[in-house]
């Protein structure tokens, strides 16, 4: 019955789909167009972030594409309490689209939250360590030795939180930058 309830339970509805890869489904249509009104009615708070990682999920690039293209300046030059899940749905969708401009923006602009949780909503979801964000990020970018830094330290912490289904999305990043950097002793994860 609280004012935000719609929004707190939503973003865990949006989580827990994203993870277990189920997001693609009529819910997801109107889940859209909450976010679509929730922006309408909070600007700042940044929800066209989220809507454009949704986008992703429904298989709709291109509309990801220019919805990232439009968010972008204002979460860069943005803060607040939504930024860095924000700076996170935005560094998905810059590499689900191969937007490597938007990645090299978005690293840089996450380079200061390594050591950081992606938090939303009031604490009440995570949605990883920034440390796999800016990972995928490097691997897209092509900076292959910090990828794999980034994504084993990502699977450290999730390894030792417990947190499953992050470490699952972050070894098979980790897999892809190895497979990618062909270095030898690549064949086994750090």
């Amino acid at each position: 019955g609280l004012a935000d309830t719609d929004r707190l339970v939503g973003t865990i509805l949006w989580a827990v789909a994203v993870l277990r890869g189920d997001a693609p489904t009529a819910g997801a249509e109107a889940g859209l167009e909450e976010l679509r009104a929730f922006s309408r009615r909070s600007p700042g708070h940044l929800f066209e972030a989220t809507a454009a990682r949704l986008l992703i999920s429904l298989g709709r690039p291109d509309e990801a594409a220019m919805e990232l293209e439009r968010v972008l300046p204002r979460v860069l030059a943005g803060a607040g309490p939504r930024w860095l899940g924000a700076a996170a749905d935005l560094a998905a969708v810059a590499v689900a689209v191969g937007n490597a401009g938007a990645a090299a923006r978005l690293y840089e602009a996450l380079a200061g939250y390594r050591e950081q949780l992606v938090v939303w909503a009031g604490a009440n979801t995570v949605t990883g360590p920034a440390t796999h964000y800016l990972g995928i990020l490097a691997n897209h970018l092509g900076r292959l030795d910090d990828a794999v830094e980034l994504l084993a330290d990502a699977v450290a912490w999730e390894e030792e939180a417990g947190t499953l289904p992050f470490l699952a999305l972050s070894l098979a990043a980790l897999a892809d930058a190895l497979t990618r950097r062909a270095d030898a002793g690549d064949h086994q994860v750090p």
